[in-house]
């Protein structure tokens, strides 16, 4: 029975922590140029800072780039990694 309140902080910590490297790979790989800000603003705002995140952030298809393999938005001219065109 201890075990089992031990182990749901536990899931819950690294669920958050997923979560929060999801919204930095996602803002960066959409050209966002303030992901660590979104990171900290999800960490402490938790579900209402996702959906501000997801509601704000630029809409569009992601393909992976020719150069660096990595995505980014299909509108965008130049990849936000290597700054391919």
């Amino acid at each position: 029975m201890c075990s089992t309140f031990l182990a749901i902080p536990i899931i819950i910590f690294v669920l958050n922590i997923a979560l929060l490297v999801w919204v930095a790979r996602d803002a960066k790989a959409r050209g966002m140029d303030s992901a660590v800000l979104w990171m900290i603003l999800v960490m402490f705002t938790s579900v209402i800072g996702l959906l501000i995140y997801i509601f704000s952030r630029p809409q569009g298809n992601l393909i992976r780039c020719a150069n660096c393999g990595n995505n980014r938005l299909q509108a965008s001219v130049k990849c936000p990694h290597c700054g391919s065109a």
